[in-house]
């Protein structure tokens, strides 16, 4: 080989060796630093995430509430109070009623009318109509109870407390003992063991307190009652009432309370009651609501003693007044 040749040949040689050492160095430097940071910061960016996705949910406080509550003797009291200012009633009111009779027939009637109670038993609730007149009638003693249809069914039911439950006793499209017990301002009784002995629980969904009554049966404890009392008025809004077998005679939801004025009571402490009632009974079908208005506790004298009097001439066919316990002995 030529000498020229040669000398080409290595400088050649060495150029080449130079870009070889070049791209090996650039090689090293991206591997290198660069590298590195582009690593990381995906690496960061994924402990990011996974972060996230560790967190622990949300704390979601459950609806209702779950603060302190009352004892039972207390809330007692308290129901106590309000209830034993309220002796009597008088009260006009409006009225919707779907009565489905006997035969499972439905009859609508509506209108306005007359409430008069009067503790413990003694209760008229009369519905009536311009140009009809009555339509209806419900009453009750301390021995007897009756309801009255006199336009649309010409009709009178009756009978005597002794006999209610007994099989011997028949059916009423509305009880007049169960409305009684729908005006939630009876007083509860302080001997908690006494029978229909009251047992309280605290609903924290609705916010109330749930008291249950119940007697003693041949075999079992029966529950008769059920009334919620809200927490912070201590005024019902529900009552169930049951048979011996727990089933719903009645649901009643009661709402706007209104204040009854009382002579020497501050405002503030005068006793409030329902003036809307919802009622349902399951077994007949038959529905009923009345919204009291400016009820009071009594109106020139009355309600009295003629006010509850058993109505002799009901307005119906002979015929037609059923005594529903007639074939009950006593």
């Amino acid at each position: 080989m030529e000498p020229q040749q040669r000398r080409w040949t290595k400088t050649r040689s060495a150029k080449a060796d130079l870009t070889d050492r070049g791209q090996s160095a650039r090689r090293v430097r991206f591997g290198g630093p660069i590298m590195f940071r582009c690593a990381a910061a995906v690496l960061a960016l994924a402990l990011s995430l996974a972060s996230l996705g560790c967190l622990p949910p949300k704390q979601v406080q459950p609806a209702g509430y779950f603060g302190p509550t009352e004892t039972m003797a207390e809330v007692v009291n308290q129901i106590n109070q309000n209830n034993r200012n309220i002796p009597s009633l008088w009260s006009r009111h409006d009225f919707e009623a779907d009565i489905v009779d006997e035969n499972g027939r439905r009859h609508f009637v509506n209108g306005d009318g007359l409430l008069l109670y009067r503790k413990p038993f003694e209760m008229r609730l009369i519905g009536e109509k311009p140009v009809v007149g009555t339509v209806f009638e419900i009453g009750s003693t301390e021995e007897r109870y009756w309801l009255i249809i006199p336009e649309q069914l010409q009709t009178m039911w009756w009978g005597y407390y002794r006999n209610i439950g007994k099989p011997c006793a028949g059916e009423i499209p509305i009880r007049p003992e169960l409305i009684l017990e729908v005006l939630g301002v009876s007083d509860i009784g302080t001997d908690f063991m006494a029978q229909p002995a009251p047992i309280m629980r605290f609903n924290n969904d609705a916010d109330a307190y749930m008291f249950v009554w119940v007697i003693e049966g041949r075999d079992r404890l029966i529950a008769v009652r059920e009334v919620w009392y809200d927490r912070q008025t201590k005024l019902p809004k529900l009552v169930l009432l049951f048979d011996d077998n727990g089933r719903i005679l009645l649901r009643a939801y009661l709402s706007e309370h209104q204040r009854i004025p009382v002579e020497d009571l501050p405002e503030d402490q005068q006793p409030m009651i329902a003036t809307r009632y919802q009622l349902f009974f399951p077994d007949s079908g038959s529905k009923m609501q009345f919204r009291l208005r400016e009820p009071v506790l009594s109106r020139r004298g009355f309600p009295k003693d003629v006010s509850f009097q058993f109505p002799t001439r009901p307005g119906v066919p002979p015929d037609r007044i059923i005594q529903v316990d007639e074939h009950c002995r006593d």
